[in-house]
């Protein structure tokens, strides 16, 4: 049972294309694991954001955030987007991103795939 770190209720398990993750009824915001951001999020800014977590490089702590899974103090990531900055709260030993509602769709979504090109007799 994973709880809201804003709203300290019980988060809802939710089942997307892309695997689960789990939001808050109340506050609209919701948890992910980096598995899940992956299948997301275009790549290098992924991986520039687990970079910077894993260097320590502008982090701030968020001891009024819990982490939905173990409770222990996340920490608040930074990083530039195209529509500006986004702070992120994470758990780095969980591998858990929470996002206040709109956060997320900050993120640069993953490329469309190619169209398979037709192929004529």
């Amino acid at each position: 049972m994973f709880t809201c770190p804003a709203c300290r209720i019980t988060l809802d398990r939710t089942k997307t294309e892309q695997g689960l993750i789990w939001t808050c009824t109340r506050c609209g915001g919701h948890a992910a694991t980096v598995t899940i951001l992956r299948k997301n999020v275009h790549g290098p800014f992924i991986n520039g954001l687990w970079e910077q977590l894993l260097e320590g490089k502008w982090l701030r702590p968020r001891p009024d955030r819990p982490c939905p899974s173990c409770a222990k103090s996340m920490s608040e990531i930074t990083k530039e987007t195209i529509t500006g900055p986004v702070q992120i709260d994470v758990c780095r030993p969980c591998q858990f991103f929470w996002f206040d509602l709109g956060e997320a769709s900050q993120l640069p979504a993953l490329p469309p795939d190619a169209p398979e090109p037709e192929l004529h007799p």
